[in-house]
């Protein structure tokens, strides 16, 4: 399908996108575009929708990298950057899990303008990334310190929580509630 709508401009980890081939347009092919490693490209998404899309707040970045690959992809990102950014979008994921802020301080190190925290909250099981699942208390605690962030840092301007129930047979799981509905500890915490 096409990239995703959201709040950012596009998903830079895969950005899914359908190519139909001149010679033979009855066959559809999808091609996976990882744009974390192509900042640049990442950029163009950016520029396109930014070009195409006059009245709308298109954030730059979204991204999830580690803070040390952070600060590279945004320097060259920000270069091939032809308009000025309402804000930007960070998947800050590492800093949520481990209670630090390396990947936040590193987008203001960078950057100006508000700072979106999207697509984040506390996980319980991810299948596909370096940390092992945990209780809904410990994702709880996660959701704590994700909402103390604002407090610490006046550029965080907006949270988007993801997602709001889980599922039982996807391998990522951050819901608020459980598969069968039940409030977990983290809806109380966003609930306030």
């Amino acid at each position: 399908g096409a990239p995703r709508a959201g709040p950012g401009v596009a998903d830079p980890q895969a950005v899914a996108t359908d190519l139909i081939g001149p010679e033979r347009l009855h066959h559809r092919r999808r091609v996976v575009v990882v744009v974390h490693a192509h900042p640049q490209l990442a950029a163009s998404f950016f520029n396109a929708v930014h070009k195409q899309c006059r009245g709308c707040v298109v954030l730059a970045g979204d991204v999830f990298l580690p803070a040390a690959q952070l600060g590279p992809w945004l320097r060259t990102y920000r270069a091939a950057l032809r308009y000025r950014p309402t804000g930007w979008a960070l998947h800050n994921y590492n800093d949520i899990r481990t209670h630090t802020t390396a990947q936040l301080r590193t987008l203001l190190a960078l950057t100006s303008g508000p700072v979106w925290l999207d697509e984040i909250s506390g996980v319980e099981r991810r299948g596909h990334w370096p940390y092992s699942n945990q209780s809904a208390a410990a994702a709880a605690r996660d959701e704590r310190f994700l909402f103390s962030l604002p407090r610490r840092f006046r550029r965080v301007s907006h949270i988007y929580h993801y997602e709001w129930q889980g599922v039982t047979s996807a391998g990522w799981d951050s819901g608020l509630l459980a598969p069968n509905g039940s409030k977990r500890p983290a809806y109380f915490v966003v609930k306030g």
